[in-house]
């Protein structure tokens, strides 16, 4: 129920959320000690189509590029499994 609003589609904030925890997962297992790493932003974010709200979502992401202090992670959500229903990608910049 914390994904639907009043209208009875799924909450992009919550969404945005999410991907914004996975992306902060996969850059701090990307970089070695104990890094203090934050979002600096969030770029080209595409939705291909409204999902369904009763359908199960995976969501996945993989750092595309790394600077001296920065790093790019494409974060992206399919309905299945393997990919091949992507609705949303997005691409996170963390400093």
């Amino acid at each position: 129920e914390t994904y639907r609003n009043p209208w009875g589609e799924m909450r992009f904030g919550k969404i945005l959320e999410d991907l914004d925890a996975l992306a902060g997962n996969i850059a701090f297992n990307h970089v070695e000690g104990n890094p203090l790493i934050v979002t600096a932003g969030v770029d080209r974010i595409r939705v291909r189509r409204r999902p369904d709200i009763g359908a199960d979502q995976h969501l996945s992401g993989k750092v595309t590029w790394v600077g001296a202090s920065s790093m790019e992670i494409r974060m992206k959500i399919s309905a299945t499994e393997d990919g091949s229903d992507e609705w949303l990608e997005a691409y996170f910049t963390f400093v």
